[in-house]
């Protein structure tokens, strides 16, 4: 299965075997399309917080409003259009892009002491398959 945005296809995520290459080539796609603010919580969700009178300053902030929304939803998009079933069950409870970016995070990065010690481990286990040519073996680390 794959997901295209725009031009660009990647594989759907399936769950913890394939996350971390669906989530570089998600990051590169969202940072593409200037969605990178969404995912990492930089670009918050504009505040209503209009004051009596200054009707300038709430139709700046409806509009603001609005264009946060319409960039959300088109991450969202892009990020619901690039995960399998089982990821999705996720996200339902999601509100946002980085609501979902977090979620995922939450699920599928790998923290601790013994991760970190699973990782090395599998480091030091690694040898070269005897189909592989060197190149193929150094793209696998």
């Amino acid at each position: 299965m794959e997901a295209e945005d725009s031009r660009t296809k990647i594989n759907r995520l399936e769950g913890t075997s394939d996350w971390a290459s669906w989530k570089f080539q998600m990051q590169i796609i969202l940072e593409a399309n200037e969605y990178a603010d969404f995912i990492s919580g930089e670009q918050p969700k504009p505040q209503k917080t209009p004051r009596a009178g200054e009707t300038d300053a709430e139709t700046d902030v409806k509009d603001e409003l609005k264009v946060w929304k319409l960039k959300d939803a088109k991450c969202k998009k892009a990020i619901i259009s690039a995960v399998g079933k089982a990821p999705m069950l996720h996200l339902t409870s999601c509100e946002s892009a980085s609501d979902m970016w977090t979620k995922f995070h939450s699920v599928y990065e790998k923290k601790g002491v013994t991760s970190l010690h699973m990782i090395q481990k599998k480091f030091f286990e690694y040898k070269m398959s005897p189909e592989d040519d060197i190149s193929t073996h150094a793209s696998k680390f």
